[in-house]
């Protein structure tokens, strides 16, 4: 063993040392089994909070479909939700219709203009 390297940790090449981050089964499992469960549906995925803030440095801009990177960003702490950027990076779109600002009659009236349509209530709003 090169005297560079410490016991129990993968040699150095080129000046390199390599980490494997790995976090044993956890509350967040869950959560990372959804989160590979959308990336491997060519979803890009980033970790939120539970106020819905990206918990990444980047934000949306982070979001990948890449297993190893996904098992790491939501073993963080604080990792809550699964976001997903929308537009391009995805080709969703997304449309928040607010009941409280008239958002419901904005809907009945244009519904008809909309491509096939996925709609999620929330919790406290009309369906």
């Amino acid at each position: 063993m090169p005297a560079s390297q410490t016991p129990g940790q993968p040699p150095e090449r080129f000046g390199i040392r390599r980490r494997v981050i790995w976090a044993p089964s956890s509350a967040n499992q869950p959560l990372i089994n959804a989160a590979l469960a959308l990336a491997a549906s060519d979803l890009p995925v980033f970790p939120c909070s539970s106020d819905k803030k990206p918990i990444i440095e980047g934000g949306f801009k982070s979001a990948t479909q890449d297993p190893d990177v996904i098992r790491e960003m939501f073993a963080r702490d604080g990792a809550a939700l699964i976001g997903t950027p929308t537009g391009r990076a995805s080709g969703r779109v997304v449309i928040d219709v607010d009941p409280r600002h008239n958002g419901n009659a904005w809907l009945s009236e244009n519904r008809n203009r909309l491509p096939p349509t996925v709609r999620e209530p929330q919790e406290g709003h009309s369906k």
